[in-house]
């Protein structure tokens, strides 16, 4: 497992404007973006895959959205399976234990 992997810049940068996205800035400074984890897995039905967490209420902001749908394009393109996780989908005891 690998904790945020960077993502192809050039690759998000065509993305972001083959669907009319902004790309994500600081201060006018392009930002590479990166996915929370990418996983090697000893599953042959599902050898490689991405988890992006976010919290439930972030999923609120446009601004979100559009990176995630961003990464989740990436993922696309790449042919890896891509996931989004929020708190919603964790149970509490789970949830206790990571903490």
């Amino acid at each position: 497992m690998r904790e945020q992997f960077p993502l192809q810049q050039e690759v998000t940068f065509e993305l972001a404007r083959d669907v009319g996205i902004r790309h994500p800035q600081v201060s006018g400074s392009f930002q590479v973006m990166s996915s929370n984890f990418l996983v090697n897995s000893f599953d042959p039905a599902l050898p490689k895959f991405v988890l992006q967490a976010k919290y439930a209420k972030d999923l609120s902001d446009p601004r979100t959205v559009e990176k995630l749908e961003l990464e989740q394009r990436y993922w696309e393109h790449k042919n890896v399976p891509w996931f989004l996780v929020t708190e919603k989908e964790i149970s509490r005891t789970a949830s206790q234990n990571i903490e």
